[in-house]
Order: structure tokens, then sequence, then C-alpha cells
């Protein structure tokens, strides 16, 4: 938030527009500690109501802290949440008074939460204007961890908004890229090349290699479980597509390996007699052969996580530059240990 509160005040913005917003977290730090008015979007309508509700609660609590701040500058004792309540309601005699403080409110308002999907192109400064009268020409746009495509749409809604002069984009899932001119590559010096990245590419650039460095801990069991659920159903689903392999996480549901396999197996649809002594017997042997192995084999494999990862914000990094904003560059905002997903693409027109 510092950082975006910053570069906002060095581009002289009116406002910020914060796409893919979830419960709208970084837009009321936003709002409520550096008093930049936030327009948050997310296309799921829970997301907007769990923000207007987080939003009510925190002016609650924000202005009472304000309150009791005040009494102790002026050596007075904090006054409490009850006493102001009580206080506040002999104060309202006149009803008409009332609502010309709600609208003084209204109109002061620094955060709106707003559920829409953004069409990619679109102009995001008839979104501002309308909610923000005035400052449509001159605002930011900002995203953490906007998950697959909505990074790449939010490049898009950068350059095809007149009005807004800076962006600050921290991507993230990168597993739900799609391969094409919306999600990967952008840059048309990578389309040229038809460079392509596959889905496990993609998968092991989420790794969190930092993380998994510090933690001094081996991968889980599911790992394992579900290696060996795969030559099983080698054996007893053949015919099975392996797309629709997927048995999601249900490995922490589940007691032991056998029952992951019963619950897989439902899942999955899969009627097979193999009995619970075959399941553990093939679990002993798969185990004790390649256990280790694939311990190993997963830790080697995640070394390469940051050189994908590379991959896909050098495209970004270059199909900005290809548009014509030279004045762009990737920026480290977060400790990989808190946040796999530290870098942000960063830029001014």
């Amino acid at each position: 938030s510092k950082f975006v509160a910053r570069d906002a005040r060095d581009c002289d913005i009116s406002c910020l527009v914060d796409l893919g917003s979830g419960k709208a977290y970084l837009s009321q730090v936003l709002a409520t500690l550096h008093s930049i008015p936030v327009l948050a979007i997310d296309s799921q309508e829970g997301n907007t109501r769990g923000a207007e509700i987080r939003e009510k609660n925190l002016k609650t609590k924000w202005e009472g802290l304000k309150v009791r701040a005040v009494d102790r500058m002026e050596g007075k004792s904090p006054s409490n949440r009850k006493k102001r309540v009580k206080k506040t309601k002999s104060d309202e005699v006149l009803a008409g008074e009332k609502q010309k403080s709600e609208d003084v409110e209204i109109s002061d308002k620094k955060l709106i939460a707003l559920t829409q999907f953004v069409e990619e192109g679109s102009d995001l400064g008839d979104l501002v204007e309308k909610h923000f009268p005035g400052k449509g020409d001159n605002f930011g746009l900002i995203g953490l961890h906007t998950c697959g495509n909505l990074a790449s749409t939010s490049l898009r809604s950068f350059l095809s908004s007149p009005g807004c002069k800076f962006i600050c984009n921290v991507g993230c899932c990168y597993n739900h890229l799609t391969e094409d001119n919306k999600g990967f590559p952008l840059s048309k010096h990578l389309q040229s090349q038809h460079f392509t990245l596959v889905r496990l590419a993609r998968m092991l650039a989420v790794q969190p290699l930092d993380r998994l460095a510090t933690s001094n801990t081996l991968p889980n069991k599911s790992l394992l479980w579900r290696a060996v659920l795969e030559m099983i159903l080698a054996r007893v689903a053949p015919t099975l597509p392996k797309d629709q392999r997927v048995v999601g996480r249900i490995a922490a549901k589940s007691k032991s390996f056998v029952d992951y396999v019963r619950k897989a197996f439902v899942k999955l649809k899969v009627e097979t007699d193999i009995t619970d002594n075959e399941l553990s017997e093939i679990f002993n042997k798969y185990e004790k052969e390649f256990g280790a192995k694939l311990q190993c084999f997963y830790q080697y494999r995640a070394l390469f996580s940051p050189l994908v990862e590379a991959v896909i914000l050098t495209d970004r990094l270059l199909f900005m530059q290809e548009q014509g904003i030279t004045n762009s560059c990737i920026v480290r905002l977060f400790d990989r240990n808190i946040s796999p997903r530290s870098y942000a693409i960063v830029a001014t027109k």
C-alpha cells in the first residue's frame, strides 16, 4: 500500500481502480490509511458484499480509534464506544440534520465496491467518472494477485483507458493462464516464435521455492499418495482418460492411503474388486522404491519455478514496451516467503 500510495502521489493521481479486488483488503488500506479514493471492482457479488460489510465494520472501529486518539491528545481519559453512541443519539435532534450529515458522508466516501465484469479493451475511465465524478481522466489501476488472465486484462485495460496514468499489477495463478493472445504470450516477440508453456510448466511457476527452502519440511503425504493412485488407476481403469482423473484435495479428509483411494474411486466412479490388502501392498511397494526419490524430484523440480515465472513476467513487460510504454519495469514488492508472487509490473504514461 505504501508503494502504491507513493507512486499515486508522484503521478498526481486523483483516485485508483482496484481490478479483481476480492474483498477489497488493499482498497480499504489505501482508502483508510492513505485517504485515496478507490473504486474496488470484482466480478463476484459475494466478494463485493464481503467488502462492503468489512468496510462498514472497519469504519466503525476506525472512527472510534480516531476519537480515542483525540481524547489522549487533549489529556482526557479515552471514552468507550457505548458512551459515544449514547452521546451521538442525544445529539441527533432533528431528522433533517441527520439526513444532511449522511449526505456529506456519502459524498466524501473514499471506497466504493462494485460488482462488474470488465471487458478486455474497455475504457475504465467511464466507470471511474460514474462513481467518482471529475476523476475519470486521471486515475491509476492496481491489482494484487490478479488470477490467471486477469493480469493480462489489467494491462490491456491500462492501455485502452486514456485517463489511466499508472498501473501496478501483481499477477498469480499462472496455472489458470490460457495459452493464447488473451493470456500467454502477450508480446509479439514470443508470439512470432510460437512460444508456448505447457500446463505442467505453468503449474510449476506457482511453486513457492523460497518458502520450500526455508520451511525445512518435505512434501506432504498427498504427493506420494496421488502418484501411487495413478499407478492403480492405470491397472483398474485403463480406459479412464487422464484429463478426467481429477480427484481434488481429498487427502486431508482421508484417514489412510486406502481411505484416500476409496474416496477417489467414488469421485471418479471407478468400480473395481481390488481389496484393501492389495491397495496397502501396492502402496508399501511403491513407497519403499520411490518415496525418497519422489521427494528429491519434487524439490529439484521446484528449482525451475523462478525461471518459468520470469518468462511470463518478461513477456508482459515486453508487451508493454511494444505498445510504446517505455516507462515500465518489474518491481519486487514482497518477501517471497510471505508472498511467493512478489513481482509487480509497474508502468506510467
